[in-house]
């Protein structure tokens, strides 16, 4: 036999010890679980985490510490994934940050808009429009309490980013982007979610943790891990003093907010993520 034939079937044997491996632990983590619900102890429990990684990568190379680092961190977030699924699924108390502003019908009551688009936003969306001088007094009318609603104009979807770094710290939400004849899109927000969307679209902002390699690819793939895909993703660099690399990351993807898998992929970011938000729920365009 070749020696390349004799180390393929080293690997395929490697292959198959971690396949055994990796069932029993997956089991193993649903069976915490139900521990953990019934006990009130929380899922993630990172100094635990942190300690397991540094057993399994001492005393290797600095080639392979990081490569065991990433695989291993892999697999905790997939047991931890199980774990929130567990939890969405049987604990009836669970309710989401954004939960409580979830409603089946958006209320009557004015859009605060900048004059001059005052005229397309009630042709648009069949609301009345209530002008005003700009993006930021529009914001500030719905933060105050003083209309019902916002809206404002982007060129296309590729220009939510600054819609975002706008409302990403209000209590406000993207309800609709709803094209126009004239080519802009019209972006309506209120202080709700609205549940009844066909073909819908989840938007969220979120932190990494800083200088952390892999942080932004270990917290979009919980969303690959429930088979969600993302349609829109950018970053944005926003200093803090804490940290001046920080960046806001700003993401949509297909969901459904009732949906267990959605439900599930946002209860484990909202949990392990140092900054997290549910910024709308809309329409696909």
């Amino acid at each position: 036999m070749r020696e390349e034939e004799l180390l393929y079937q080293i690997i395929a044997g490697c292959d198959e010890a971690l396949l055994d491996a990796f069932l029993r632990r997956m089991d193993a983590a649903l069976r915490i679980a139900g521990s953990k619900l019934q006990a009130g102890t929380p899922i993630w429990l990172p100094d635990m985490e942190e300690q397991m990684l540094d057993n399994v990568t001492r005393g290797l190379s600095p080639e392979l510490s990081r490569k065991a680092y990433m695989l291993w961190k892999g697999l905790t977030r997939m047991s931890r994934g199980r774990q929130y699924r567990f939890f969405v699924e049987h604990d009836q108390s669970l309710t989401l940050n954004h939960e409580p502003d979830i409603v089946d019908e958006l209320f009557d009551g004015p859009v605060s808009c900048p004059a001059h688009i005052a005229r397309t936003v009630s042709s648009v969306l069949g609301r009345e429009a209530t002008a005003c001088t700009s993006i930021a007094a529009a914001l500030d009318d719905l933060v105050s309490d003083r209309s019902a609603y916002a809206a404002l104009s982007i060129d296309s979807l590729y220009d939510t980013e600054w819609l975002y770094s706008m409302i990403y710290n209000k209590p406000v939400y993207v309800n609709s982007i709803t094209p126009t004849q004239q080519g802009p899109l019209i972006v309506l927000l209120s202080k709700k979610l609205l549940n009844r969307v066909q073909v819908p679209i989840v938007s969220v902002v979120f932190c990494t943790a800083p200088n952390e390699h892999g942080s932004l690819a270990q917290a979009i793939s919980v969303l690959a891990d429930n088979c969600l895909n993302i349609e829109f993703l950018r970053l944005k660099k926003h200093p803090t003093e804490a940290d001046p690399d920080e960046l806001l990351i700003f993401l949509d993807f297909s969901g459904d907010l009732l949906d267990v898998a959605t439900r599930a992929s946002l209860l484990q970011m909202q949990t392990e993520l140092p900054f997290f938000r549910l910024l709308g729920y809309r329409e696909s365009v």
